[in-house]
């Protein structure tokens, strides 16, 4: 038993690890891809910049508005030196999470194809194979067990003693006999041994139904979150075309003068957090789904045969895909 208890637990404790690992690593994909959303944007600011200046030598732009221009590309500066710090943190995550060097140099590969998760396993479907798989159910079931065996031997231990006894006459007949023997005084030390069983067993329980609520909660919490992420990718995406589109018209619009250079910038700034927030919510996609494979305590090798659903291929790492349903999912 307490073999078997210490091997699922090393089991559970690998799991763990992988997820920790699998969440570090989307992280960092995420921190690139805002560092990338925030060198855009400066090369964007820059540019802009280099417009208002030249409008300005001619007397188009005031002075105004190249000191705000200037200003955009301190805020760019600083906006994509940040980026760099959260980059440089989840790439420390990762090295950790993985048992590297902290500062140890991070290659990370391109997460390639990335499937959705499997219609087939619902809420309820995952509440029952968390139920069934985690170990933790396993392990507090075998303490009820337990703790009621060492009640019976308690109560076993209280009954008066028997013992039965035979012998053969000389004459060929059979004598036999029962001694009982019992205490003449209360046997207070049995009373307490019994007491504390039953404590023990209704603790048992309790931890048992403790144990079995808190997993269920963990998986419900893990599957929402999961379904939030993926919905957020879908809003993030819808944003940041949003926001590329209108910075396209300002800038025509500031061409023709319709617009301040004051306007591109904000629609530039607009469009760089866009693009960051869209980081953010694939990266919270991909890595809700290992958190409920945790929470359910199964392998994606052990969930393959629930996944239906073409995978996506392309030359965009990210992508959100409506399927037939009419979902959107965030898709690598």
């Amino acid at each position: 038993s307490q073999v078997w208890k210490a091997q699922s637990r090393l089991k559970e404790a690998i799991r763990q690890a992988q997820t920790s690992a699998q969440v570090a690593y989307f992280s960092v994909l995420g921190a690139q891809d805002r560092v990338v959303a925030a060198d855009q944007a400066l090369a964007r600011i820059q540019e802009h910049a280099g417009f208002v200046e030249s409008r300005h030598a001619v007397g188009n732009a005031g002075d105004l508005d190249v000191l705000d221009a200037r200003a955009g590309i301190s805020r760019a500066h600083a906006t994509l030196e940040s980026a760099q710090h959260g980059l440089a943190v989840a790439c420390m995550n990762l090295n950790h999470a993985i048992g590297a060097e902290l500062r140890a140099t991070v290659h990370v590969a391109p997460a390639g194809e990335h499937v959705v998760w499997p219609a087939e396993m619902d809420l309820d479907a995952c509440v029952q194979a968390a139920l069934a798989s985690r170990p933790e159910i396993a392990m507090a079931q075998q303490d009820v067990s337990d703790a009621e065996k060492a009640l019976e031997r308690a109560i076993a231990a209280k009954r008066p003693g028997a013992s039965l006894q035979a012998q053969v006459s000389s004459g060929g007949k059979w004598s036999v006999g029962l001694e009982v023997s019992a205490p003449l005084t209360p046997n207070y030390g049995a009373d307490i041994a019994v007491k504390s069983a039953q404590d023990l067993v209704e603790q048992a329980r309790a931890d048992e139904e403790r144990t079995s609520n808190s997993i269920v909660l963990e998986v419900v919490e893990a599957y929402y979150s999961l379904r939030d992420a993926e919905t957020a990718v879908g809003l993030a995406q819808s944003a940041a075309e949003i926001a590329a589109a209108m910075l396209k018209v300002k800038e025509e619009q500031c061409r023709m003068g319709a617009v301040s250079y004051a306007e591109v910038s904000e629609a530039i700034e607009t469009v760089r957090k866009a693009q960051s927030d869209l980081a953010s919510a694939v990266a919270a996609c991909f890595i809700a789904q290992p958190k409920l494979r945790a929470a359910i305590g199964c392998s994606e090798s052990q969930l393959a045969f629930h996944i239906a659903g073409e995978m996506v291929h392309g030359p965009d790492r990210y992508r959100v895909v409506e399927t037939a349903d009419g979902e959107r999912h965030g898709q690598m």
